[in-house]
């Protein structure tokens, strides 16, 4: 037992994933915390790796430039570095400037997000 996967809720979900690579691993680690929760990405991510749920770009315009980032995880943004990667692709972000994104992100603060979201639409 590992004791970040030993609780009730984490085993139901690793029943469901059916984890066969130490990346599902790490996805289920990333995916069992409140926010992704509360999308539903941990079972999403479950359901789309055994072929019970089609993986559906995020917007369909997006299905090919966001493919190399989102392939592995099923078309679900799991790790904050997915999230930089995104910026950069799609709003021509420095890494410096992805990574405050992230912050934002992380912190949930409206005001800093809504700036941030100035400067991803015009990128």
């Amino acid at each position: 037992g590992v004791f970040q996967l030993d609780g009730g809720g984490m085993r139901t979900l690793l029943r469901l994933m059916r984890p066969d690579n130490f990346e599902d691993i790490s996805a289920v680690g990333a995916l069992y915390r409140p926010g992704p929760m509360g999308a539903n990405s941990h079972t999403n991510y479950a359901l789309r790796k055994n072929g019970q749920q089609p993986i559906d770009p995020i917007h369909p315009e997006l299905a090919e430039p966001l493919a190399e980032i989102l392939g592995t995880t099923y078309g679900l943004i799991v790790y904050q570095e997915q999230v930089m990667a995104i910026a950069q692709k799609l709003a021509g972000y420095t890494l410096g400037q992805a990574d405050l994104l992230r912050r934002a992100m992380g912190k949930k603060k409206k005001a800093e997000l809504d700036k941030q979201y100035v400067s991803f639409e015009a990128g």
